[in-house]
Formats: structure tokens, sequence, C-alpha cells
């Protein structure tokens, strides 16, 4: 049996791709990780010009488990082109977030290869291996920027208590919500509330929710927690720990 590579051409260039900025990315420091993104654009340039070359282009290999016509070469074109976009789209954004990873490259090609391995398959075997080669590094990409804390939504928009809300202790302390966990912005014993609002740390803490980067407390607000959440009573406890 012979065996035709022009039907699974591209997608093996996409994977050759993907493995190359896998096994490079440890050479690469964050600043050049803009390399590995053009070396991922290049690999999908190439992948699509093969696409383009084999239409009218019609056959099948492996005892009929991969084939190739028009059909599945429209959409391989549209997979390559939707991952250039997605490249193109997210690079400067990977900066401004510090979470440049040549992986985050490497996932996109194995997904797109994924992709083209599924809309290429006549087998049910062939279409579970491409969805598995799609859905891993989807599973992935969904966590990739998991340390990176985000403002906490009520009712869909961004949490205003920097700008609204005072939590006050007993013994003067001012935080700027009630579950606050860091030191205090101020005391009411020592300062006024124009002084403790339009203080260096409200305004500074005003400054990092508009840059979208709140810290810990976020992540664990008790206000966006269930009426019958057990730890609601969180900012009541940390009271009577702080007046104790």
């Amino acid at each position: 049996m012979n065996f035709d590579f022009h039907v699974v051409m591209p997608v093996l260039i996409v994977a050759a791709y993907g493995l190359l900025v896998l096994v490079f990315t440890p050479a690469f420091p964050r600043k050049d990780v803009r390399l590995l993104a053009a070396a991922s654009l290049v690999g999908l340039a190439v992948a699509a010009f093969k696409v383009v070359r084999l239409h009218g282009y019609k056959a099948e290999t492996a005892g009929g488990l991969v084939l190739t016509d028009d059909f599945a070469l429209f959409f391989d074109l549209l997979f390559l082109v939707a991952g250039a976009i997605a490249i193109l789209a997210s690079s400067s954004y990977l900066e401004r977030e510090n979470a440049c990873h040549g992986e985050y490259y490497a996932l996109i090609l194995f997904s797109i290869a994924g992709m083209m391995t599924m809309v290429g398959s006549e087998n049910l075997l062939m279409i579970f291996l491409g969805l598995e080669l799609l859905s891993i590094p989807l599973y992935i990409l969904s966590g990739f920027l998991r340390d990176r804390h985000t403002p906490i939504e009520i009712s869909g928009a961004i949490c205003r208590a920097p700008w609204t809300t005072l939590a006050v202790y007993p013994n003067g302390d001012v935080f700027p919500c009630m579950a606050w966990s860091r030191p205090p912005a101020g005391n009411f014993r020592t300062q006024s509330f124009e002084e403790i609002w339009n203080g260096a740390a409200m305004t500074a803490l005003r400054a990092e929710f508009q840059e979208v980067r709140p810290g810990v407390d976020c992540l664990h607000c008790t206000i966006r927690r269930d009426g019958d959440d057990s730890e609601d009573d969180f900012f009541f406890r940390k009271l009577a720990a702080a007046t104790s």
C-alpha cells in the first residue's frame, strides 16, 4: 500500500512547525518570543501554500483513513487563516499581560493541526484523534493566564469598590471594602476622610484596578458569594480577630 504524503502534508507542516517552536522555546528569552510568533506564522503560510497547490487534487491514503478534496482544502485554508489572525491579535496582548511564552504559539499550531486532521478524516478513529489533538491544547490554553488577577464583576460591571466604598473597623482602621486583607488605607483616629479618600493608598489602589491587576483580596471576595455560603461571615470573623 503506497502512502500518499500529499494528502497529509499540510497537517504535517503545521505539526512540524509546532514541534520546532516548542523545542526552541527555552532558547528564546521573553523579549524575543515574537520571533517564535513569526516562525509560527511562517509555518501557517507554508501550509497554506501547500493547500492552495493541492486545489483540485482528490485522493485518499492510509487505507481510506484520511483523504483530501476541495471541501477539506477549503476548511484547511480557513483554519490556517484563523490561526494566523489569532497569533497576530494576541502577540501584543501577551506582552502587555507579561505572559509571553513560546508554548502558546506551539499550542495554537497543534490545535490547528487537530482541526485539519478532523476535516480530512474518513474514519471515526481519525476523527477522534483529530479531536484530541484539537482539544488538549485548548484545555491548556484555557488556563494560560490563570495567574492573572482580574477585578470581580457585580451585575456585569467591574467592581467599583475603590471609588464608592470604605469599610471602617471599630478601632478606626479604614479598608477599601469588607473583604480586604491587606493593611488598612488609613485610620480615622489620626486622619480625616479627605486625607484617606484622596490619599496615596486609595490612589494606588484605584490605579491598580484600572490596570486590571487587583490582588488576592478580590479572589476571596465575600461580596460575590452566594447567600448560603458558609464562608460569608469572613469579614465579621476577621473583625472579631482584629479587635479581640
